[in-house]
């Protein structure tokens, strides 16, 4: 396993960064990690494989708000784009949804056992989606803020990470592919296809909109790489 560090860095002159302070969060799940920070509505929401803890930046400094334990204790990613609420992956023990509302006393609302491992999570505009390791992908609703699954699919290959961008879900493999899933029907997801990235492992990926086009970030095992979506298109 890894240890997590939270490092803050004073940015204020982008020519001359430099860190301020460190803080010990926990360990990972084993040798595979995701998004286990996120930042939303002025906290930070960092994930080990034990704890869901929450931070602020208070006068130059972290300070620590409180924390709560990840049920089943495999906590592996975190998204966080919800007023009060925030998705988890939680490894062997599915899929989970916190209240944070008040942030000095987060509760897990409830979760979906899903088959396979949940390494990572995604949500938007009331529907999340996780990435299931060798079950495929889940998407659910979670508009009502409970967690609600609506449907599965399987992938040819062990699902690591996803995103989801106007209707298509990005999943990063474990052996470098990119599959893309039309999700436009939460009901009825169908396969585009796949495109198959130079890196080894996909530990992450971010989408940046740009008017009708925007680009894919991908987190490799060893490179960083950019792609190009056009609308409609993978």
């Amino acid at each position: 396993y890894y240890e997590y560090k939270l490092a803050l860095i004073d940015i204020h002159d982008i020519q001359n960064p430099y860190l301020v302070e460190i803080y010990e969060y926990g360990t990972s799940l084993g040798y595979f990690f995701n998004s286990n920070m996120a930042y939303y509505n002025g906290y930070l929401y960092a994930v080990s494989k034990d704890h869901l803890k929450i931070f602020k930046e208070s006068s130059g400094a972290i300070e620590f708000v409180s924390s709560t334990s990840i049920f089943g204790n495999h906590g592996t990613s975190i998204y966080a784009n919800t007023p009060g609420y925030v998705y988890i992956g939680g490894g062997n023990y599915g899929f989970q949804l916190y209240n944070v509302e008040n942030p000095e006393m987060p509760y897990m609302v409830n979760y979906f056992d899903s088959p396979g491992t949940c390494w990572d999570v995604y949500a938007d505009n009331g529907i999340a989606y996780t990435a299931n390791w060798d079950g495929g992908i889940y998407i659910y609703d979670v508009s009502q803020n409970i967690v609600i699954p609506m449907s599965q699919m399987n992938i040819d290959g062990y699902a690591n990470s996803i995103v989801e961008e106007n209707g298509i879900a990005y999943v990063g493999l474990f052996d470098g592919r990119i599959q893309m899933i039309d999700v436009s029907d939460p009901e009825d997801p169908k396969n585009m296809g796949w495109y198959l990235t130079s890196g080894t492992r996909i530990n992450d990926m971010i989408i940046d909109t740009q008017g009708n086009d925007g680009f894919l970030y991908v987190a490799n095992e060893l490179t960083v790489s950019t792609f190009k979506i056009e609308t409609g298109v993978g």
